[in-house]
């Protein structure tokens, strides 16, 4: 086991050090589960994507480097070994290339957004983690004593505080619970009887009971604006057609790389150019009005609710045949 010293990048030994080591989760992962975990990698996210998770994080805990406060720190060489521990606790066809890429490349952002959220919650609580040294732990907190962490940390204390349809409006949030968005979008999957589209998996989350009480107002606009759009097109209208229109809507991939209201199957658009869409250009509202006659906007909303409706039938159907810790599982 090595260890930060808070000057160098890490050192030997340490309390406890006999009984860590990058090896033991690996080891202890495979006792509880005695044989490795299936893996396999949809719109670029690792599925199981919680199990995934866990694991990654527990590595993370057996081998700190000192100046490991950002995961844009960590060396190339130390994240290969985390990657490598990963590799123990799963099982996939190692012999396909093509596979192996696409899995350390879905481990990779993963593993960025779990090392972050690590941190920031180690930050939080503002006392050291067992698995950190003194040495190391000493640095942090004097790193985090800068202007410059200051200032990024009050930065991203107001983008979690932000209320992005203006004040009073709410924070944006979403009712998914511990489960990725692709694995809402499986779930969904089996429902229909097809492939989901991001637009059944916004729906899922942010309108989980089909009637139009959406969680916040963020997501009530963009449906609406998502809706009043459909009510133009000649039906009947494809899935793959309402998805299209919510992802313009919604604005396509941000600069954060990022495709509102979809969680992590916002990856799949990021790393595929095809995929990629674009913001919508603007829409004249008063030609757009002129174009909905009132019997066309009842008849979609009343197709819409009808859709949701049996969308959220269908899916408390299959909580009940399969029990929630299945599909948690």
């Amino acid at each position: 086991m090595t260890r930060g010293n808070g000057r160098g990048r890490v050192i030997p030994g340490g309390r406890g050090a006999a009984q860590s080591g990058l090896g033991v989760v690996a080891r202890r992962t495979r006792r509880v589960t005695r044989d490795k975990i299936p893996l396999s990698v949809e719109e670029n996210t690792l599925i199981p994507s919680g199990k995934a998770s866990t694991v990654t994080t527990k590595i993370f805990h057996n081998f700190i480097e000192c100046e490991g406060y950002c995961w844009k720190n960590v060396p190339k060489e130390t994240r290969d070994l985390y990657f490598e521990e990963f590799k123990k606790c799963f099982s996939w066809n190692y012999k396909d290339v093509a596979l192996n890429k696409a899995i350390r490349s879905a481990w990779n952002i993963k593993a960025e957004l779990r090392y972050s959220d690590m941190i920031y919650r180690w930050k939080k609580q503002g006392s050291k983690p067992s698995c950190v040294h003194e040495n190391t732990w000493k640095h942090w907190l004097q790193y985090w004593e800068t202007a410059e962490a200051r200032k990024k940390s009050a930065q991203q204390s107001q983008n979690r505080r932000s209320e992005p349809m203006g004040r009073g409006t709410g924070l944006s949030r979403h009712k998914g619970g511990s489960r990725s968005a692709v694995e809402h979008g499986r779930t969904l999957a089996k429902l229909f009887g097809r492939k989901a589209t991001d637009w059944d998996v916004f729906l899922r989350l942010h309108d989980p009971n089909g009637d139009g009480n959406f969680v916040d107002k963020k997501s009530r606009e963009l449906a609406k604006r998502v809706q009043k759009r459909v009510a133009t097109l000649s039906e009947p209208v494809s899935p793959s057609r309402i998805e299209k229109i919510f992802l313009e809507e919604c604005g396509g991939v941000s600069v954060k790389k990022r495709v509102y209201g979809i969680g992590d199957r916002s990856l799949a658009h990021v790393s595929s150019s095809k995929a990629t869409v674009t913001a919508a250009s603007s829409v004249n509202e008063e030609e757009l009005t002129r174009r909905i006659t009132h019997q066309v906007q009842q008849h979609f909303m009343t197709q819409m609710q009808s859709y949701q409706a049996e969308m959220n039938a269908k899916y408390q159907k299959l909580l009940g045949m399969m029990g929630r810790a299945d599909l948690d599982a």
